[in-house]
């Protein structure tokens, strides 16, 4: 009578002799069990036929701290601690997931057997509140969002640091570190962000391409591919798409809203505030500073290709009322809100232009997701943030309005980032909203100013102290 043999009862017990003797002699480390998340391979490393389940995954009868790993159709793996599995993290998101969001979370469900909770606010505007209330309740939710308009504040109040929470790899490439040293508290992190994220939110310089090439203007695209887009070609521009048509004033330009100012402000490379990672200061008398408020009054005032009252822009370029307009980069997806893909007209956008001669970055309004106070798998939490925010776990060219904003977005995202925090220092303090601070500057010419600034020095001071109390303790 023959025996066949069976190969992997047979490999299964030559493991377990090996890790015997390992446990005798000494061998291992729990910690070298714990492996990176989201690791990307060049060759498509194949498993055992008769291990590989129908989803790719693979599986071991331990019950100890091994990992499961799973291979997506993009080539990633994500692996997580067995332990983990059968656990719930739990996100408040401040506003409902968009279809690419869920089903980014049910893939992660299905990989890791990690389940995941949300609960959200249909208005941004009590994200805040919801976030405040559930650790109130202690619900135990894991995962919320600030971003640089609520730092300090939000990240010092509800937020804890995240460098010695398991799980958390920052020598990872995919971690936007630019963008998150910019809000670290006292050598710490408060939040995550990955290059390229859906969540990540560039600023840009939208134009409507129909109208330039109906004037034969040039476009900010040719400026920029020739490497010649800056504030002086941008002002051209400017110029040149500002008239009348048929008694309707068409502008150059028009910002996102009054607070926005600092797109003009971190593009110059300065701020109202500045910060060094343990100390706020105010930076009022900073001669860049002044400059760039007195070139930013001028479009309006001097040149007038914008309209210095105008505090929200958006309608006026959906109806072609400008030509160029200023905002983040979540218009250019085709689930926006601000319905610029019903547009007639082709729309286009580039970086936010630098003055002549600087260095481009990318301008970002930064969207950083943490781990609460209470938070109860704040080791899940980590894995599921890893995964959530990895532009690889998303289908990112069906996101977008046409292939130029695309291409625009995914240069953005390999540039050096740079953010302005002081919307957040200033109205964390409450004594001045900054929105207004900003709409009476740019009322002013651009020779009242300076003394318009100065005027607000005692509101800067004291919102200073306060944020640097918040971070001292």
């Amino acid at each position: 009578m023959t025996h066949s043999i069976n190969f992997k009862k047979l490999l299964a017990l030559l493991m377990t002799l090996v890790m015997v003797m390992c446990v005798f002699a000494g061998c291992g480390n729990k910690e070298e069990e714990y492996y990176s998340y989201y690791e990307y391979y060049e060759e498509d490393d194949t498993a055992s036929d008769d291990t590989q389940s129908d989803d790719g995954s693979t599986d071991s009868n331990d019950d100890g701290n091994t990992t499961t790993s799973s291979k997506d159709e993009g080539g990633s793996t994500t692996e997580v601690p067995k332990n983990l599995r059968g656990t719930t993290v739990k996100m408040l998101f401040w506003r409902p997931l968009m279809d690419a969001e869920q089903k980014a979370i049910d893939k992660f469900e299905k990989e890791t057997g990690i389940k995941v909770e949300v609960k959200n606010t249909p208005n941004a505007g009590t994200y805040g509140e919801l976030i405040s209330s559930s650790l109130a309740a202690k619900e135990g939710y894991d995962i919320a969002m600030f971003n640089n308009t609520d730092f300090p504040g939000r990240p010092v109040q509800y937020f804890q640091p995240l460098n010695d929470i398991k799980g958390f790899d920052f020598k990872d490439s995919a971690w936007d570190i630019s963008v998150m040293d910019t809000q670290k508290i006292n050598g710490k992190y408060y939040g995550v962000s990955v290059n390229g994220s859906l969540n990540s939110e560039y600023i840009c310089m939208f134009f409507n391409e129909t109208k330039f090439k109906d004037r034969g203007v040039k476009t900010p695209r040719e400026y920029w591919e020739e490497g010649n887009w800056n504030w002086d070609t941008f002002l051209e521009c400017a110029k040149a798409m500002t008239y009348e048509d048929n008694g309707v004033q068409v502008y150059g330009y028009l910002n996102r809203g009054s607070s926005y100012i600092t797109y003009w402000t971190q593009a110059a490379g300065t701020d109202f505030i500045n910060y060094d990672g343990s100390k706020f200061t105010a930076n009022l008398s900073d001669t860049k500073l002044i400059d760039t408020l007195k070139f930013y009054n001028d479009l309006g005032h001097k040149y007038k290709v914008g309209d210095p009252e105008n505090t929200y822009g958006v309608p006026d370029f959906r109806t072609g009322n400008a030509a160029m307009f200023s905002c983040i980069t979540y218009p250019m997806r085709k689930d926006s809100d601000t319905k610029f893909n019903q547009m007639t007209d082709t729309i286009d956008a580039v970086p936010f232009p630098m003055p002549k001669g600087e260095k481009e970055v990318a301008l970002i309004d930064s969207t950083l997701f943490g781990i609460l106070k209470g938070a109860k798998n704040e080791e899940g939490a980590a894995v599921f943030l890893r995964y959530f925010l990895d532009p690889a776990n998303y289908d990112m060219s069906s996101y977008f309005i046409n292939k130029n904003l695309e291409s625009t977005f995914n240069a953005l995202s390999k540039m050096e980032k740079r953010v302005s925090i002081t919307q957040g220092v200033v109205n964390y303090a409450a004594q001045v909203d900054f929105g207004n601070v900003c709409h009476n500057i740019a009322l002013t010419t651009a020779d009242q100013t300076s003394a318009k600034l100065q005027s607000y020095k005692s509101n800067f001071e004291v919102a200073v102290q306060k944020a640097n109390k918040a971070i001292e303790d």
